[in-house]
């Protein structure tokens, strides 16, 4: 996770961001369907569970050449309910905010053509638009919801996986749960943010806590779940004849058992408590390294641990922030004009001594 100010430099830059403009790989997704499918509550159509269900199973495995036979006047296009898209062979799923969406099911990547990849949404699985933490090598990889192909390094500054994700405002809520929007080192534009997973990756082995689209991503004993659309996605085991290990609670979902995050005494599906930093937006405690979100400005954000002091501001503080008055106490924070989002954008990409970070961009001293 990127760290705040200069003490601490950012672990994981973005790297290499590709051009916005799309070309023939992009307009081709675009002809096959609107906006990538996510998951909302409608159990009028096919796959319509409600938000407390485990995305496992339920895809019914249409041939590629059905999906490919569609074309782009079927696949993605908008819909009330089945009897639109019966015409062209396919069904209609929920698609949250965007609207239902006509689509085919799904078992694998391999049984959708088109640009699709197999997702789980809404408790099924069906072909959709590559969207957030989708494989990719460029930008034209990626759906329209979902732009950006991102590619970030370990702490010892290896290339991890990339993955597309949407480009972002701190302080939007625009992230999908589990992220943050952040700035990489190697960019200089106030608005090349992106969310980037708090766990670090959208890959992972299969085990507790491993990003995940589908059960297939996840080992032996475990299920790929997302409660809400308000919780991560994640792979959890299965607990109804195993214990949970520590840290853990054995929770009821859709007819199954899975183990959740214990915290403060309480059943919660996430995989990334603890795991946001100074300024990034937060709703509860839990969620910061500090274990401190406060409000100011209108803005909920990560505090550093415990209270800072006027007296001792330029010392206790990141430089450009100061301590003031918040929610919980006095702490470290960016002057009103600036903000989370344009505080980041320097404190993620130094300035140097030659440098000078004005309205979120390092410029040559005059």
């Amino acid at each position: 996770m990127r760290s705040p100010d200069d003490r601490e430099s950012a672990a994981y830059p973005l790297r290499g961001r590709q051009p916005t403009s799309r070309r023939a790989g992009r307009l081709a997704l675009l002809a096959i369907g609107g906006c990538l499918l996510a998951a909302c509550g409608n159990d009028s159509l096919q796959g319509g569970a409600g938000d407390d269900t485990s995305v496992q199973g339920g895809g019914g495995g249409d041939s590629k050449s059905d999906v490919q036979g569609a074309g782009a006047t079927g696949f993605g296009k908008t819909c009330a309910g089945n009897a639109d898209c019966a015409s062209f062979g396919l069904t209609c799923y929920p698609s949250g905010a965007s609207g239902n969406r006509c689509s085919r099911g799904c078992k694998s990547d391999a049984d959708c053509g088109g640009g699709t990849i197999c997702s789980a949404v809404q408790g099924s699985l069906i072909c959709t638009l590559p969207g957030w933490c989708a494989a990719c090598k460029t930008d034209d990889d990626c759906g329209p919801e979902a732009p950006i192909c991102r590619t970030d390094r370990d702490g010892k500054g290896k290339d991890l996986p990339s993955y597309c994700t949407p480009e972002c405002v701190v302080g939007d809520k625009s992230c999908p749960p589990g992220s943050s929007c952040s700035k990489g080192a190697s960019t200089t534009s106030i608005k090349s943010f992106s969310c980037r997973p708090d766990i670090g990756t959208c890959t992972g082995d299969g085990s507790q806590c491993s990003p995940c689209r589908t059960d297939a991503d996840c080992s032996p004993e475990h299920g790929c779940i997302q409660p809400s659309a308000a919780s991560e996605r994640f792979c959890s085991q299965r607990c109804e004849s195993t214990p949970c290990k520590k840290g853990y609670l054995c929770t009821k979902l859709g007819g199954l058992a899975y183990c959740y995050a214990n915290i403060e005494d309480k059943a919660v599906p996430t995989c990334s408590a603890g795991k946001k930093q100074y300024c990034d937006i937060c709703t509860a405690n839990w969620q910061c390294a500090s274990d401190r979100c406060v409000s100011k400005n209108d803005e909920s954000f990560c505090a550093q641990p415990g209270t800072c002091s006027k007296a001792t501001e330029l010392t206790d503080c990141p430089p450009g922030t100061a301590c003031v008055p918040t929610s919980d106490g006095l702490a470290c924070t960016p002057p009103l004009q600036t903000r989370c989002h344009l505080w980041k954008a320097c404190s993620n990409h130094p300035c140097g001594a030659s440098r000078t970070c004005v309205d979120g961009l390092c410029l040559d001293n005059p």
